[in-house]
């Protein structure tokens, strides 16, 4: 069978020779907006990057992942459910 007439599926494996490396699939990024130091305040969090730094250490805020060495950033994710936390604590445990 001549490629034109081939079947789809052995076409695609002809996309790409067969001694060239396959490039790797990019890495899963999290999902939702990053939150980077400068940003925090749009989710009315205005604290120090020392202080950050100390709450996570502490485990009382979540880790950043690192866009670089000193570029830390937070998912929108993460910032929700630690904001939804401190509202538990105020309400008594109850979440809403």
């Amino acid at each position: 069978m001549s490629p034109i007439q081939s079947s789809k599926s052995e076409h695609v494996g002809a996309l790409w020779p067969d001694d060239l490396p396959r490039p790797k699939p990019a890495p899963k990024r999290p999902p939702g907006r990053l939150f980077t130091l400068d940003t925090l305040a749009l989710k009315g969090i205005t604290y120090s990057r020392n202080y950050l730094r100390r709450l996570w250490q502490a485990g009382k805020f979540p880790r950043p992942l690192y866009l670089s060495e000193r570029r830390p950033a937070w998912t929108e994710a993460q910032l929700d459910e630690w904001i939804a936390e401190r509202e538990a604590e105020r309400d008594g445990g109850r979440v809403r």
